[in-house]
C-alpha cells in the first residue's frame, strides 16, 4: 500500500493498493463494484468489499479505479480530497470532519 499527494489533482490524496495475484476474471470485471460479486470461492467471502469501499469513497468526494493485469495482479487507486488546515485543527480537537 502506498499513499501520496495525487500526481495530477493537487487537492486530492491518492492511496494505491496492489497485489501480485492472478488478476480479476474477465467475466466479472464489469461488475466489480456490485454487491455480492466476488472472485473468492463460495463461503470464503461476501463480495461486499469493493462495493462498500466505492460507496464510502464517493460519499467523501473521491473515486476508486481498478487497473487489472491478468496473470500479474490488480492495483486499486483511491483518490480522496486532502484535508484542509481547518479540517486538521478540528480533528486534533476531537471533532468530526465531514
Amino acid at each position: 500500500m502506498q499513499a501520496r499527494p495525487h500526481p495530477k489533482l493537487p487537492a486530492m490524496v491518492e492511496v494505491l493498493v496492489s497485489d501480485t495475484g492472478p488478476g480479476i476474471p474477465a467475466s466479472i470485471r464489469s461488475r466489480l463494484f456490485e454487491p455480492f460479486v466476488s472472485t473468492k470461492a463460495s463461503g470464503k467471502g461476501t463480495g461486499l468489499g469493493l462495493a462498500l469501499v466505492q460507496r464510502i469513497v464517493k460519499t467523501c468526494g473521491g473515486y476508486v479505479e481498478v487497473v487489472d493485469t491478468p496473470g500479474s495482479g490488480t492495483a486499486i487507486g483511491i483518490g480522496l480530497p486532502a484535508a484542509t488546515e481547518a479540517d486538521a485543527k478540528l480533528g486534533a480537537m476531537g471533532g468530526i470532519i465531514a
